[in-house]
Parts: C-alpha cells; sequence; structure tokens
C-alpha cells in the first residue's frame, strides 16, 4: 500500500488538475448550494476532462 504522503500528493495533483479547469472553463461547477445555518457550508459537484469531484466545505463558527 501507498505511503500515506504519496496519496496525499497524488490527490493534490488531481485537485490542482480540477483547479486548472475550472479556471480555464473546461470544468462545470453543478449542484452549487451555499447553507450559512448552523454554520457555513459549501457544497456541490464539477464534472472535468477526467472525471467527477463531489466537494463540502463546513467552516468552523469563531467563537467571540
Amino acid at each position: 500500500m501507498a505511503h500515506t504522503t504519496d496519496r496525499a500528493d497524488a490527490l493534490a495533483t488531481a485537485f490542482e488538475r480540477v483547479a486548472a479547469d475550472l479556471r480555464d472553463g473546461t470544468a462545470t461547477l453543478y449542484g452549487y448550494d451555499v447553507r450559512t445555518e448552523p454554520r457555513p457550508r459549501e457544497r456541490g459537484g464539477v464534472s472535468y476532462a477526467d472525471g467527477w469531484l463531489s466537494f463540502e466545505f463546513e467552516r468552523r463558527i469563531e467563537t467571540e
């Protein structure tokens, strides 16, 4: 089995490829959803040359 750093490098390369495709317009963003309650969250999917990427970002709420 590959080392964790090998897998992390492979994922980073794939994410960079998706980001580049989004920037140049060859990838398409689908199902984008933004919520602010109970905490900020964004989710959706990206169709790109090599396949499909689903994502969900959830941000921590800063306490005062």
